[in-house]
């Protein structure tokens, strides 16, 4: 069965939302505080083409110190430098956030 776009993006946000948690959890169980914070801007559209001005936002807070790095996830095919915003594939956006290299 094949997922709606809409779905797609249901599912990426439950999932990105329950990594994040774990993070957290993860993190404040360790005690971990002597690290400083870092944020990273993830925009996620249901959509198979990614809208230039979709990144103006995410380029503005790549830009501040305390965010390390700006994501667009989309369900198109290609990856997409904009500025200092990556956009990524549903599928790659996935694999890079399971192998540790978003977070």
């Amino acid at each position: 069965m094949l997922a709606t776009p809409a779905h797609a993006a249901d599912t990426l946000a439950s999932y990105v939302g329950t990594y994040l948690h774990e993070e957290i959890v993860v993190e404040a169980e360790r005690k971990v505080l002597n690290r400083p914070s870092r944020l990273i801007a993830i925009e996620a559209k249901a959509t198979d083409s990614w809208r230039p001005e979709w990144s103006a936002t995410l380029d503005m807070l790549a830009g501040h110190p305390r965010f390390s790095a700006a994501y667009g996830v989309y369900l198109g095919d290609r990856t997409i430098v904009n500025g200092q915003v990556t956009v990524l594939p549903l599928a790659e956006f996935s694999r890079r956030l399971w192998a540790g290299e978003i977070f």
